[in-house]
């Protein structure tokens, strides 16, 4: 079962989603950074807890393992699929071996200079944001 973050920032004036959808206003997020276009985003382990995405995965992960213990949980990373960094000092709260990280890795995520062959700031970019998995052998 593959539990995903599409990101959708929530910005001021704009709907939740659906036709007719209420307005959202991040200022409801007490303590939140809200960006220049007055827009908040999810976060792994840290701001509202409505925008808490290890919290929301820790849910949805429970409750497919509830029906079906059998199933593995696959889970996406924040930021299109690319950024876990928090992830290693704060797992999500789920059964060890019922769990695995997705990360997704794109050519138009870099700047063309980076991927060039021989230039390591690719590698160190990957290292940080979920490589130090496989490198340090802590993938769950």
């Amino acid at each position: 079962v593959g539990l995903k973050n599409e990101p959708r920032r929530v910005c001021r004036g704009r709907s939740w989603g659906g036709q007719g959808a209420e307005e959202c206003d991040p200022a409801a997020f007490v303590g939140t950074q809200v960006d220049d276009g007055g827009c908040v985003a999810a976060r792994w382990d840290f701001g509202p807890p409505q925008l808490r995405y290890r919290d929301a995965v820790a849910r949805a992960g429970r409750a497919v393992l509830e029906e079906r213990e059998d199933l593995l949980v696959s889970i996406c990373a924040l930021n299109y699929g690319t950024d876990f960094v928090r992830i290693r000092e704060n797992p999500p709260d789920l059964p060890a071996g019922r769990w695995l990280l997705e990360a997704h890795e794109y050519s138009w995520f870099h700047p063309a200079e980076f991927v060039r062959e021989g230039d390591p700031r690719h590698a160190c970019k990957l290292d940080h944001e979920w490589g130090h998995f496989v490198r340090d052998g802590i993938a769950p």
